[in-house]
């Protein structure tokens, strides 16, 4: 039997760096996120499953099981690099970036968490978490992210 894995931001970045390792050491990948086509470019270097649409919407995620347990049978692992959402000083952060932020990286992993659960019980399987940086090296610019300290 294969490993599977499902992989949330899969389309760019970290998620998709993540996805095409697992991908050339002989994981079966399903490929989350918001943009199609950059989902498509990705499942095409790797046979990867594309499940288009925003992980931090709930309504998702019963489409997206379903087409996991149909392909897969199954999860082996989850690794939940979905979030981002813009640069800035936090005095600056609006209270709709702000939600957004939020929204974006820890509604995202709330939901890929609860949805995959079940799936992974199944098969003893892993979940990672992926948070982003909290500081990019300007001082007093940071993400607008949750759970990360500012300097005054």
């Amino acid at each position: 039997m294969n490993r599977s894995v499902l992989v949330t931001g899969a389309g760019s970045g970290i998620g998709e760096a993540c996805a095409l390792r697992l991908a050339r050491q002989g994981w079966q990948v399903a490929l989350v996120g918001r943009r199609r086509e950059a989902l498509e470019r990705v499942a095409r270097q790797c046979d990867g499953l594309v499940l288009a649409g925003d992980a931090a919407d709930s309504a998702n995620w019963t489409g997206f099981i379903e087409q996991v347990r149909a392909r897969f049978d199954g999860l082996d692992a989850v690794i939940a690099c979905a979030g981002g959402h813009g640069l800035g000083a936090s005095e600056q952060t609006s209270d709709s970036a702000w939600r957004e932020a939020l929204r974006s990286n820890l509604d995202s992993a709330f939901h890929t968490a609860r949805a995959c659960l079940p799936l992974l019980r199944e098969r003893r399987g892993s979940l990672v978490l992926r948070s982003w940086v909290t500081k990019c090296g300007r001082k007093r610019w940071t993400w607008p992210t949750p759970l990360r300290s500012t300097p005054c």
